[in-house]
């Protein structure tokens, strides 16, 4: 097995309602694995929002983390384990003050790779 450093951002713009959602983001090599270990996140000009983490889609039934300082907030300890076809979706709202503005989240840790045999 080979273990790479896992430092992936996502972004994605404020809309007119306060609401940004970036796409969908996990593995996509033949099985390879996340393991997350942290997260940042980062809006400027977003006081009183709040950023939340899914599994796949935005459904409450989803969501796997929040914080409600979506301004910025680091959070260690995520431990958050993907595999291939896992993906997460992250979603700030109440950020009507930061229309237009670009939210942004980093996810830290690291990536699992199978060892590859030549023949």
């Amino acid at each position: 097995m080979t273990t790479l450093e896992l430092d992936v951002a996502a972004q994605a713009t404020v809309n007119g309602s306060g609401v940004a959602t970036t796409t969908a983001i996990g593995p996509s090599r033949y099985l390879e694995e996340w393991s997350i270990e942290r997260y940042s996140i980062s809006l400027t000009n977003g006081t009183g929002s709040v950023c939340r983490v899914y599994e796949g889609y935005v459904d409450p039934t989803r969501q796997r983390d929040y914080t409600q300082l979506g301004e910025g907030d680091t959070a260690a300890g995520a431990n958050l384990s993907l595999r291939v076809g896992d993906k997460l979706v992250v979603q700030w709202t109440g950020a009507t003050n930061a229309v237009g503005q670009v939210a942004t989240i980093t996810f830290q840790g690291t990536i699992k790779l199978p060892n590859r045999r030549i023949y």
